[in-house]
């Protein structure tokens, strides 16, 4: 019976040893993971609007519901989760044009900003841009993106793998496999039959 107990608690002893055997971590592992782990914002801010002015005229407001500070990261960044819209202000101060996007990120050091999710772009003369991913160059006022963009002009649908423009989306290009659906006024057709005729 003694035996019998000796046995049971070594083989007890031998399946805790291998069960914590494999729980246990290194030192080293530890701090592996602990680096790995996602960075906490230095701050976070509800319903902001940031506003930016040259000569006295107001040339840029931002408004996001949220924005998550990470300037204490090696690489410093703002994170708008909730989204962001950017209104563009002409010299004289009057709105000229907008951007809307589902998620932004502002690269601090870069002066770029990466925008993402039903980005809309629109002018003062109501041309509309609608891409899933946007770069936006502060300092160069430059807006551009190399995926999938739609165009809108009036009645005319413009399409085409990425684009560039001013920030202001007065003068843009898309680029490369362009296409288009192009409205033909009726008067304009009855014209050309008339012409064949």
């Amino acid at each position: 019976m003694r035996h019998l107990k000796y046995i049971i608690a070594v083989a007890f002893l031998a399946a805790a040893i291998f069960l914590f055997s494999g729980c246990t971590n290194s030192i080293k592992d530890i701090e592996e993971v602990s680096e790995e782990e996602i960075e906490l914002p230095l701050n976070v801010q509800k319903n902001i609007v940031y506003e930016y002015s040259d000569s006295s005229f107001k040339r840029l407001e931002i408004t996001a519901p949220e924005v998550l500070d990470f300037s204490n990261s090696e690489k410093p960044f703002m994170e708008f989760p909730q989204g962001i819209v950017v209104t563009f202000f002409n010299k004289l101060g009057k709105p000229e044009s907008s951007l809307r996007a589902n998620y932004a990120k502002r690269f601090v050091e870069d002066q770029k900003w990466e925008a993402r999710g039903d980005v809309v772009v629109i002018n003062e003369k109501g041309e509309k841009l609608n891409t899933e991913h946007l770069i936006w160059e502060t300092q160069k006022e430059i807006i551009y993106s190399n995926v999938f963009t739609k165009i809108t002009v009036g009645e005319e649908v413009l399409m085409g793998d990425g684009f560039e423009a001013d920030q202001n989306f007065t003068s843009y290009k898309l680029l490369g496999n362009i296409k288009g659906e192009l409205q033909l006024e009726e008067n304009t057709l009855e014209d050309e039959n008339a012409e064949n005729s």
